[in-house]
């Protein structure tokens, strides 16, 4: 069975960070192995934080990534990581963005359009193309 990485803005403080991945991951069982970065990260450091995202991001096979921040105010550096790792592994980056203001930008950005293999425009459209197209 192939594995998914779900790759995505994280931020406790804003629940829509977190519920997409329980949405996700409830589309997704019985045809995928799902990997969330959302785990019980009290006890660890940032630096082991950015490994277990990294050897995640290395042992799956597609990527799926939200590329809404949910008006999160802090920065999206570590799903651009996790792009990057997933680029440069050659896997097959699904990306998410529901319509916005920042949907034209993100459309038109060199790295985005480097990376991503395919632009769903909701999350239920993009895990109905990954069971279809890739399972």
């Amino acid at each position: 069975m192939k594995s998914v990485y779900l790759a995505g803005h994280v931020n406790a403080e804003v629940p829509e960070t977190l519920a997409w991945r329980v949405e996700a991951e409830r589309s997704l069982r019985g045809n995928f192995d799902v990997i969330s970065p959302v785990r019980d990260e009290s006890k660890c450091t940032l630096r082991e934080i950015f490994m277990a995202c990294h050897m995640h991001v290395m042992r799956a096979d597609l990527l799926l990534v939200m590329l809404n921040d949910f008006g999160s105010p802090r920065p999206m550096r570590g799903t651009f990581f996790e792009m990057a790792w997933a680029w440069e592994r050659h896997l097959p980056i699904i990306a998410v963005t529901e319509v916005g203001e920042k949907t034209e930008d993100m459309l038109f950005d060199p790295f985005l359009l480097s990376t991503v293999t395919v632009w769903k425009s909701s999350l239920s459209s993009a895990t109905s193309h990954l069971i279809e197209c890739w399972a």
